[in-house]
């Protein structure tokens, strides 16, 4: 689990730069054979926002696949206005775009 936490920080701090230029630390990021699944799908549901977010990762040359910031299970504790509905209508959106 410290690994799979170790990756997360790697991440995060990769995709909250994109201002700053390409993600490279998810080039450089050794997974292994795991699949990345990057929670790029924000619980603000800005699609701006999104897509900044794929084209980061994606600039890294790996495969992903996307995921939103904390899961879905977590939708609206934090009061948070964007439905279920939409949220998988940005997932269908940006997995359509990356397939």
């Amino acid at each position: 689990m410290r690994h799979v936490a170790r990756i997360a920080r790697q991440l995060k701090s990769g995709l909250s730069r994109v201002a700053e230029g390409p993600a490279s630390p998810l080039r450089e990021l050794a997974v292994g054979d795991a699949e990345l699944a990057l929670g790029v799908i924000d619980y603000e549901n800005d699609s701006a926002r999104i897509d900044e977010l794929v084209a980061a990762a994606g600039s890294a040359g790996r495969p992903f696949s996307v995921a939103t910031e904390c899961g879905m299970a977590r939708l609206g504790e934090r009061g948070e206005a964007v439905t279920l509905q939409e949220l998988l209508e940005q997932h269908a959106r940006v997995a359509a775009a990356i397939r």
